[in-house]
């Protein structure tokens, strides 16, 4: 994605509104604004998405999951009440592992600004708005926040299988 978005002809489709756009993904006919919030979107669920089952197999190898703590894993909103959903996904769900797991402990300078990008970009996508421009300047800085969670979840959460390798499941009777 960072590749396509930097470069020079995604750029130019999205400056000359050139129609369909091409991305690797999809041909897009529709705005550039809808395009790049759609996008953004997506990434953004991606990753609160491998947030929360990073957390359940984290503390699944920990021994630690029990059906309350499931509970409260498959709904972060549930851990605390009212707390916002950059709270949720990055400080209340891994604080269940351990509370210097959090991002706001981690790195409270990236803390104010992903909680600022939630509240002034994420939420208002994920609530009707799109972006006012076809800028992909919009797209790549929400690119960067969707990244440093990455980054921040390879700390913590390494998955055992690599993609495209051979994996074997078992499943237990009593499990």
């Amino acid at each position: 994605m960072r590749k396509m978005l930097h470069s020079e002809n995604f750029g130019a489709a999205l400056r000359n509104h050139e129609h369909p756009v091409r991305t690797p993904i999809l041909d897009w006919h529709g705005s550039d604004a809808d395009l790049l919030s759609l996008l953004v979107q997506r990434a953004v669920l991606g990753v609160e998405s491998y947030t929360v089952g990073a957390a359940w197999i984290k503390l699944n190898e920990l021994g630690r999951m029990t059906t309350e703590m499931n509970k409260k894993v498959r709904n972060p909103f549930s851990i605390k009440a009212k707390s916002g959903t950059a709270s949720a996904y990055y400080h209340h769900l891994p604080a269940l592992i351990h509370p210097d797991l959090s991002v706001a402990v981690i790195d409270p300078e990236f803390w104010s600004q992903l909680t600022d990008f939630y509240r002034k970009v994420r939420n208002p996508l994920f609530h009707g708005s799109h972006f006012a421009s076809g800028d992909v300047q919009n797209a790549i800085r929400s690119f960067w926040f969707v990244e440093e969670l990455y980054a921040w979840l390879d700390q913590w959460h390494k998955p055992e299988w690599v993609p495209g390798q051979r994996m074997t499941l078992v499943f237990k009777a009593n499990a």
